[in-house]
């Protein structure tokens, strides 16, 4: 039973293959028939003249039908492209009016900027002129003649004369530079010097002066070695003068009381006497303006001030002459005898 269905099965498949190719050869042979028919066109125009007519085989008829539709896509695709190049074109027109509008605009900052740059010529000269050792004069080339320049309207012509604005900037920056310089060198050798008011936030009055005094103890001439700076007693810090290092502290009880010295640059030495409390300790590395205590009446003393000494090597001087470089206060005559 089993073979003979599979035997059906197999002559079912043989019979559908078999009508298969059956079809596909009656398909062939239409397109061979179709292949070898030929068409006739006729033209007939809408005038006396004779129609026009010609035949035409199938074969040539599917060319010309590919041809026609290939220049119909190229037509299609050249008229997309050259559409989107107008688009193109149009863009870059509006980008050109931009660009041309930000020129205008340019032109009239180089306008200012031209005008800026006479005001710092002349800025420059006085500055430059100020400096001791200099002269007013800076490099010639682009200097001068920028200030003198004025732009024209032309591209080319302004290109170049940004060209000489950036050697003018150039050349301005090295006498800048040279100035910002000097003073940082001044800052530094001031903060180096003791230029600083020992008395925090510049209060005391000055109450004696260095040189020949009359001693408020003994009522007799004495060389005075400091600068008398008075304050009401409290809470009133005293500050370091100048850059340097606690050298020694120390209390003399018939002499300066509490006090402290300290070493700066260039052989000067500093101190600060009749102090109530001190903050510091020997070798602390202090800035101008750092506290080293309070101000107090220790010692021999008339009442809360600090006795401030300045030392060029062993030689004692007057305070006043580095404390009047940044301080004003007022001068007090030297006491005399009645």
């Amino acid at each position: 039973m089993a073979d003979s269905n599979n035997a059906a099965r197999r002559s079912a498949r043989g019979r559908t293959m078999s009508s298969a190719v059956h079809l596909l050869l009656m398909r062939l042979r239409g397109v061979g028939r179709l292949a070898r028919r030929r068409f006739t066109v006729m033209v007939v125009p809408h005038t006396a003249k004779r129609p026009v007519s010609f035949t035409i085989g199938f074969a040539g008829l599917f060319f010309i039908t590919v041809l026609l539709a290939a220049v119909t896509a190229s037509s299609v695709w050249m008229i997309r492209d050259g559409l989107e190049r107008l688009d193109r074109v149009a863009d870059r027109r509006q980008e050109l009016h931009q660009v041309q509008a930000s020129i205008d605009s340019l032109r009239d900052e180089i306008q200012g900027l031209f005008a800026s740059a006479r005001n710092f010529d002349s800025i420059l000269e006085r500055a430059m002129a100020s400096i001791p050792g200099r002269t007013s004069e800076v490099e010639e080339a682009p200097y001068r003649g920028l200030a003198n320049s004025t732009p024209s309207g032309t591209i080319d012509s302004d290109v170049e004369i940004l060209e000489n604005l950036a050697k003018l900037l150039s050349v301005a920056a090295k006498p800048l530079s040279e100035t910002v310089e000097a003073i940082r060198n001044k800052e530094s050798f001031m903060a180096d010097i003791p230029t600083g008011w020992p008395v925090a936030g510049g209060r005391g009055t000055v109450t004696h002066e260095w040189g020949p005094n009359i001693h408020p103890f003994y009522g007799r001439w004495y060389m005075h070695t400091g600068l008398d700076i008075a304050d009401a007693a409290g809470n009133v810090p005293l500050v370091a003068a100048a850059n340097g290092t606690v050298v020694e502290t120390g209390n003399q009880e018939y002499g300066y009381g509490l006090y402290v010295e300290m070493e700066h640059r260039f052989g000067i030495r500093t101190k600060y006497a009749h102090l109530s409390r001190i903050d510091v300790r020997t070798g602390d590395e202090l800035r101008q303006g750092d506290r080293i205590g309070i101000l107090g009446n220790t010692g021999l003393s008339t009442g809360p001030h600090v006795h401030f000494e300045v030392f060029v090597g062993n030689q004692n001087v007057d305070p006043a002459s580095y404390l009047t470089i940044t301080n004003q206060f007022n001068r007090r005559t030297i006491r005399r005898l009645r």
